[in-house]
C-alpha cells in the first residue's frame, strides 16, 4: 500500500488535473465568462477533490457532524 506521503503527492497531481480540466470546460462552455470565473470553478472543484481524497485515503478520518465537518474544512482551506 502506498504511504501517506505518495497518496498526498498524487492527489495533488490530481487535484491540479481537475482544476485546470474545469477551467478549460468552463472557459470553453462559458466563453464570455471572465477569466476569474474558470479560476474560481477549477479552484473549488481541485479543492473539494483534494479534501475528500485526502480526508479517506491520507489521514482516514471521519466526521462526527456536519459542524465538525465545516471546521475541517475550513482548517484544510486555510492551512492549503
Amino acid at each position: 500500500e502506498p504511504g501517506g506521503l505518495t497518496l498526498y503527492l498524487a492527489f495533488a497531481v490530481l487535484a491540479i488535473g481537475a482544476n485546470l480540466t474545469t477551467q478549460e470546460a468552463t472557459v470553453r462552455t462559458a466563453p464570455a465568462a471572465p477569466l476569474a470565473v474558470s479560476i474560481l470553478a477549477g479552484t473549488i472543484v481541485g479543492f473539494v477533490l483534494k479534501y475528500l481524497l485526502d480526508k479517506r485515503w491520507v489521514f482516514r478520518y471521519e466526521s462526527r457532524s456536519r459542524g465538525q465537518e465545516a471546521r475541517n474544512v475550513v482548517l484544510y482551506g486555510a492551512f492549503s
